[in-house]
């Protein structure tokens, strides 16, 4: 017998009691994590690059699962997660790397947390929370956001925390915001 969850996009928190006799496992499109007894966030969103693993506390092992099992070129592949570390699955390819663990989980916490974020990374976030649709009228900015703001605040209190730092945009009918140029 196993415990096990399916996540089949979006993102999740586990809280997992160390039970040899009764392993938990979560799914995804193309891993799979084995829960050792720990604290994890996985991050499977669509529209993300790369499924991300990261490890609070304990130790999980992370698969990656062949998604074609008559591919022959691909093999399987499998890391053991230390706290404070991060694997993120991409192309077929598991890496590792020592990550912020604050950035991956704050949302648990009820916070947007920005680390030197794009306008695009915390728009993203924003269009998953408040569900809204964002469409850009501008190039590539170069302009970098660090902060904390709490997820519990309107969409005009997010909105105006950007507009005072400088970005231009327009709410058009509550579901839709166009990102301008600056002028």
């Amino acid at each position: 017998p196993q415990r096990e969850v399916e996540l089949v996009e979006g993102e999740g928190y586990f809280e997992i009691t160390k039970q040899p006799s009764l392993p938990f496992i979560v799914r995804t499109k193309s891993q799979t994590t084995e829960v050792l007894g720990t604290e994890f966030n996985i991050s499977a969103y669509p529209d993300e690059e790369g499924i991300k693993t990261t490890l609070v506390s304990g130790s999980v092992r992370v698969n990656r699962e062949n998604p074609n099992q008559w591919d022959q070129g691909v093999q399987k592949q499998d890391v053991l997660l230390t706290p404070g570390e991060q694997a993120t699955l991409t192309d077929h390819v598991l890496q590792v790397n020592r990550v912020n663990i604050e950035a991956y989980i704050a949302w648990k916490n009820g916070y947007f947390y920005f680390n030197e974020a794009d306008i695009q990374d915390v728009l993203k976030q924003f269009s998953r929370w408040y569900d809204i649709d964002v469409r850009y009228d501008m190039g590539l900015s170069d302009d970098l956001f660090v902060g904390k703001i709490p997820r519990n605040v309107s969409l005009a209190t997010a909105l105006n925390v950007l507009k005072s730092a400088g970005v231009s945009f327009e709410l058009k009918g509550g579901k839709l915001l166009e990102v301008k140029s600056r002028k």
